[in-house]
């Protein structure tokens, strides 16, 4: 029964089935067919499985029974978040404002996951008219139409192709240029060449700008305007994540999974068929069976990489949605009578089965059968989109009823998409109404409204890296420590024989006593030497922008502080629900908050010129400084007036 008498009775799901696929589409999303070929395609194809495989028993299973566990344990108390969970379970009053990424950062996620699913249903109705298909007729050979779609994306998101010239060009040459399509019609005389008018490099903040020797303009764009396209499909996209939120658990979530679960591998193994039965197809340089040795065929020497292995990890927890707080969120509608650890495994068992057997199964194979083992790693580094969108429309228009096969594919990863995105977007929601008190309708039209807004940074800003820079923290690095936190906290600090307790609550069957051990010693050291890893190979670089373009920084920022600012708003309905129970003062939250906004404000890009030692000794100088001054101002404040003004020296006289 609820703790909290100010909070919605909570809902539960409609059959066992329904909750299966719902937990399946939570996890099957564009990680399975998108992310997951392009890992494997970047770290080495057979070198990446055996890492795979290993992080999946180690991480990927043992994380998902904690979030199982969690997430029922915190609704039987009336917590579908984990904020009020961690609450009940630690006696540190400080560690629930730390729940408030496992349903922030998911918030985030689904914010720019929108975005993509736009995209997504755009192509779909393109392949369908065939649009992209009869763009291809034109250029010669597979590399110019690959690059023709990359092209024909980049406009659909507003991102049109450009150009650098020397900067003495005059004001009719730029003119002209802007008037031409093709960059090849340039004048030779008139393009940038580092070697020629000297080296720039554009992510160092200490050059002068007007330094520079080029100056890039943007070439007459062919098939798109601007992205009007693709926010009308935004908006559409958009009002069906509202749609199915708004119906509900069992009649939006579970209806949605239903549907869209079984067609999503009808048509995953339509594909699939598909690209074994290529055969010869015109324009192949390779085969399908080379596709499946570059990657089943295990390297091993590549085993000693530590990269691979950050990679395959990372991958298990995006294709998981582990650390995302949706499991915990969606397992908090279950009582102690239903099974988890059944369940669980049929979850992690459904979502491998869509991405080992499916997934490698059509993107992988059809791009080296079609760009050889060498191009296909070529194009994986230039990310999932490359692949997906670039590649694979490619691909489909070299065979018979490639339309059809095309909007497949891109039913297959919208349907994937929305089923995931929901599900992100259900944590904060269930927030809203177990801690803050409000309607399901209510808490839907403020969740939507917040994610609308978020969403109009990756739509204005893509090209400046908002997307990718959102995706890092949210959907990389944080889940990593939210899972990190889960692991520690419900093995560790409710204890592993308490854990073991709760988990075989109405089992079905019984996990295996050395999973365990593997819980409670393997799985948080694997986590915590992914974080220190990680930390230590990139984090640094990450925060202080390093590598990123100097034009870039501003938006980089912004979207940083936005994201900030929105954690710092659910940090304080936080603080509001629980500041009875826990006697806190507002300024518990508010330093807890202040010290990453003090890293964001010495990362601002005015300021990043500063040396990285000197950029430490700032955080930590003004960390100091005004963590005593505001600590001594309100002890001034708060404390009661003394009874008598004379000195200490006056009473022992």
């Amino acid at each position: 029964m609820s703790e909290n008498p100010g909070a919605v009775p909570r809902e539960h799901w409609g059959s066992k089935i329904g909750l299966i696929l719902a937990m399946a589409g939570n996890a099957v999303g564009l990680g399975n067919f998108l992310r997951f070929p392009t890992q494997a395609a970047q770290n080495g194809g057979g070198a990446f499985m055996i890492p795979y495989f290993i992080a999946f028993f180690l991480l990927g299973i043992p994380l998902m029974w904690i979030e199982w566990g969690l997430g029922r344990y915190g609704g039987t108390l009336g917590h579908g978040t984990m904020p009020g969970v961690l609450q009940k379970m630690v006696r540190n009053k400080l560690v629930k404002y730390l729940g408030v990424l496992g349903f922030t950062l998911p918030l985030f996620i689904g914010a720019y996951y929108c975005y993509i699913e736009s995209w997504i249903l755009s192509f779909s109705f393109f392949s369908v008219k065939g649009t992209y298909i009869s763009q291809l007729e034109g250029p010669a050979g597979l590399e110019n139409k690959r690059n023709e779609m990359g092209r024909y994306l980049g406009e659909f998101q507003g991102i049109g192709r450009s150009v650098k010239i020397i900067k003495t060009a005059t004001l009719e040459d730029v003119k002209n240029i802007s008037n031409l399509s093709d960059a090849g019609a340039v004048p030779p005389n008139l393009l940038y060449d580092p070697q020629v008018h000297g080296a720039w490099d554009p992510t160092n903040a200490k050059l002068d700008p007007k330094d520079c020797p080029y100056v890039s303009v943007n070439l007459k764009k062919r098939y798109f305007v601007d992205n009007s396209t693709a926010y009308r499909f935004f908006l559409i996209t958009f009002a069906l994540n509202i749609f199915f939120l708004f119906r509900g658990l069992s009649a939006g979530i579970e209806k949605l999974a239903k549907v869209g679960m079984p067609l999503l591998f009808v048509f995953a193994l339509i594909l699939a068929i598909r690209v074994l039965t290529l055969g010869d197809t015109p324009g192949a340089v390779s085969t399908i069976s080379e596709g499946f040795n570059f990657l089943w065929t295990p390297n091993f020497k590549e085993l000693y990489n530590s990269k691979i292995w950050l990679a395959a990890a990372g991958q298990i927890f995006f294709t998981l949605s582990l650390g995302l707080g949706s499991i915990q969120a969606y397992a908090s509608y279950l009582s102690e009578r239903d099974d988890i650890v059944l369940t669980g495994l049929a979850t992690a068992s459904t979502n491998e089965f869509a991405e080992v057997v499916l997934g490698s199964s059509i993107a992988i194979p059809a791009a080296v059968a079609f760009f050889g083992a060498e191009g296909t790693m070529a194009i994986a580094r230039g990310g999932s989109f490359d692949l997906g969108f670039q590649s694979m429309p490619m691909i489909f228009s070299q065979i018979d009823m490639g339309w059809f096969f095309g909007a497949l594919w891109f039913i297959l990863l919208f349907i994937a998409g929305i089923t995931s995105s929901v599900a992100l977007l259900t944590p904060a929601i269930s927030f809203l109404k177990d801690e803050a008190g409000l309607s399901h309708q209510k808490s839907v039209l403020v969740i939507g409204i917040t994610t609308f807004i978020l969403a109009h940074g990756p739509i204005f800003w893509l090209k400046n890296g908002v997307l990718d820079e959102m995706d890092y923290w949210a959907g990389t690095f944080g889940l990593v420590v939210v899972a990190c936190i889960e692991v520690f906290v419900f093995m560790w600090v409710f204890g592993a024989k308490r854990a073991w307790l709760e988990l075989h609550k109405g089992c079905d069957i019984r996990i295996p006593d050395f999973f365990q051990f593997i819980m409670k010693y393997v799985t948080p050291f694997f986590i915590t030497a992914i974080l220190v890893v990680w930390s230590y190979q990139e984090g640094w670089a990450k925060l202080t922008m390093a590598g990123t373009p100097v034009a870039d920084q501003p938006y980089v920022w912004a979207i940083r502080f936005i994201m900030l600012l929105v954690i710092g708003i659910f940090m304080l309905l936080i603080w509001k629900r629980f500041k009875d129970e826990d006697q806190e003062s507002i300024a518990v939250p508010l330093a807890i908050w202040g010290f990453p906004m003090l890293v964001l404000v010495a990362t601002y890009p005015g300021l990043i010129k500063i040396d990285r030692s000197g950029l430490i000794l700032l955080v930590c100088s003004w960390t100091v400084v005004l963590g005593l001054s505001g600590y001594s101002i309100l002890k001034m404040l708060m404390l009661p007036p003394g009874k008598d003004d004379r000195f200490i020296e006056d009473h022992e006289a």
